[in-house]
């Protein structure tokens, strides 16, 4: 069964436990929640989403590269392997249903393999520019005017959280979703190729 993916929160309360973790762990739990409840602003709960998602980046680029050396494995093993290709070329009507399949020329079953694998490569390398774009720290940008209440110089927070950059307009960071709308557009490509490769592999 697949792994249950972990909300924001529950992200940051396991990587704040872990960082607590001691004699009065169930003090420092009680402490974890109280903070996860909502005290506190807006570029907090960006910056938890931010390192959540950038986690969650990298644990999606190292599973499509696991599958695609899969791919790549049972190609070579099949790399004298003959399969019939299944070709859509006729269109008779306005629905599904209206497309007419035929065999086409054969091909290597590694080559049908391997025409799963160079997509996700194509995906790893967006998320590649994606985590440079990503790579902006929210915090200390309050509710989107700013604030000089921070308790810690944002940069240094930026630093300590592997970022390498702080956001340069309050209101972008606050306001804009291409970020997130952008990961996710890769992961939902990601998955349909996935799921191509293993309804071949069902086949």
């Amino acid at each position: 069964p697949a792994t249950p993916v972990p909300s924001p929160e529950e992200f940051l309360a396991t990587q704040v436990l872990q960082a607590l973790d001691g004699e009065h762990r169930d003090e420092d739990e009680t402490l974890v929640r109280h903070l996860l409840d909502g005290a506190y602003t807006l570029s907090l709960r960006l910056t938890t989403r931010r390192l959540w998602m950038r986690h969650q980046a990298t644990v999606l680029s190292q599973r499509a590269l696991d599958v695609a050396h899969a791919l790549a494995s049972k190609a070579e093993e099949h790399d004298a392997n003959l399969m019939p290709q299944w070709l859509r070329s006729e269109f008779t009507g306005p629905k599904l249903e209206s497309w007419r399949s035929q065999f086409g020329e054969p091909v290597l079953v590694a080559h049908r393999l391997l025409s799963f694998v160079w997509p996700l490569l194509r995906d790893v390398e967006r998320i590649q520019q994606w985590a440079h774009r990503a790579d902006v720290c929210p915090y200390g940008c309050g509710d989107g005017a700013g604030t000089s209440f921070a308790e810690n110089d944002p940069r240094e927070v930026a630093q300590e959280l592997g970022f390498s950059r702080v956001a340069m307009n309050s209101l972008e960071v606050t306001e804009a979703v291409d970020i997130d709308s952008e990961l996710h557009s890769i992961a939902r490509q990601m998955a349909v190729t996935v799921a191509r490769a293993a309804a071949f592999a069902g086949a």
